[in-house]
């Protein structure tokens, strides 16, 4: 039975790569994309029972950017890539996205494609993690350079790589050499016995089973899905973890002692299980707060609606707000127009807003035929109490 099965789905065939009898084992299959069952009955056939899969998806399945964005963390990196897809993919309809591993590259595939996958391979076992091809890659291949990947038909991919990052990944047609770069090295040839170069991303996906989420190649659904089942899997390994420890306990001291501090150690590894649960609590309590506070308003000028009015009323008319928040103090809005330095003293001159600020930068970007500008602004309400917060 293998343990954790790494899967590679470039377009015209299937790689896998696992671990049987304390050694390397790889397959190839051919496959048809929009029949993903089909190849995972052959692959459960040839390999049998898996405890988990890493999906690997490949250049020929992904769109490829370079967006410019400020330093941040991976995961608010992945959350700006989901919300404002549409800017930086040429791709209609809902996408997953990744970039984690992949320096200032980011990759995204169809969301609904990638859905089906998964859940065809989840018929044979539980999915484990979803990655971009060329950061399997990466993660596979110790060297730098330049290499030659699988990529879409009549095509083939490049991918480099340097100082444990993937610099740059595209596709060129299969006959072209002005996007070949010189002194390319192709991993579609076997390198050695016990890896071969083919297999590279399959074998790199292994590697991701437990790696952060922020890493990976998800939308918003799969994250959700991925995230409930390791915390499901961490609760299982705290209550056994507990069950154990207490057993080793009684087993070996019958002393009254011995007994009690196994039981506390129980007991404190049930209340780290315990922990997301409370955490969700406390939040709940916090929306419930607010709820009541927006509620008790009283005042003409503390009513959202008014307040949403007053907004609409004041920005200009090429406005698009893509954000508006309230954290009980301070209202927050995020958008783009076609010049943002009119968003403040446009809401500064509403005789019900107050403390007009800027937030964060504004940065140009085209949009079809036309260039807008990001804003994020925040302001105060004239009147508004927090008192009761």
């Amino acid at each position: 039975m293998a343990t954790i099965v790494g899967i590679a789905l470039e377009s015209t065939v299937v790689r896998a790569a696992y671990r049987a009898n304390g050694r390397l084992q790889f397959i190839e299959q051919p496959w048809d994309s929009t029949a993903a069952d089909r190849v995972v009955d052959v692959l459960r056939a040839e390999i049998g029972n898996a405890q988990s899969i890493v999906l690997s998806v490949g250049l020929g399945f992904l769109e490829v950017a370079k967006p410019e964005l400020p330093a941040m963390t991976a995961a608010a990196r992945r959350r700006v890539l989901l919300r404002d897809a549409e800017r930086y993919f040429p791709v209609m309809g809902a996408l997953a996205v990744g970039s984690a591993g992949s320096g200032a590259l980011a990759f995204a595939t169809s969301s609904e494609q990638l859905q089906r996958w998964t859940r065809a391979f989840s018929e044979w076992a539980p999915v484990r993690a979803v990655v971009a091809g060329p950061d399997a890659i990466l993660a596979a291949v110790v060297a730098s350079g330049s290499f030659v990947i699988d990529a879409g038909r009549e095509e083939q991919g490049i991918v480099q790589l340097a100082d444990g990052q993937v610099r740059d990944a595209r596709r060129v047609p299969i006959h072209s050499t002005d996007g070949v770069a010189k002194g390319a090295k192709s991993l579609l040839v076997d390198s050695t016995e016990s890896a071969p170069g083919k297999y590279s991303a399959a074998l790199g996906a292994l590697s991701f089973a437990n790696a952060p989420l922020d890493s990976m190649l998800l939308d918003a659904s799969l994250e959700a899905a991925l995230r409930f089942a390791r915390t499901r899997r961490q609760a299982r390994s705290y209550v056994v973890a507990a069950i154990a420890l207490l057993a080793i306990g009684i087993a070996t001291n019958q002393r009254r002692d011995s007994t009690l501090r196994a039981t506390q150690v129980a007991i404190d590894s049930l209340q780290t299980l315990a922990a997301p649960g409370l955490a969700s609590k406390t939040r709940l309590s916090q929306l419930n707060n607010e709820a009541r506070i927006l509620s008790e308003r009283s005042t003409p000028a503390g009513d959202p609606l008014h307040i949403l009015a007053t907004i609409s009323e004041s920005l200009p008319r090429d406005a698009f707000v893509q954000r508006l928040e309230w954290d009980g103090k301070e209202w927050r809005l995020d958008g783009s127009v076609n010049s943002a330095a009119n968003i403040v003293p446009s809401l500064d001159s509403a005789r019900l807003f107050t403390s007009v600020r800027v937030l964060s930068a504004s940065t140009r970007f085209r949009d079809g035929t036309r260039m807008r500008e990001s804003f994020s602004v925040g302001f105060q309400v004239k009147g508004e109490s927090v008192a009761k917060r």
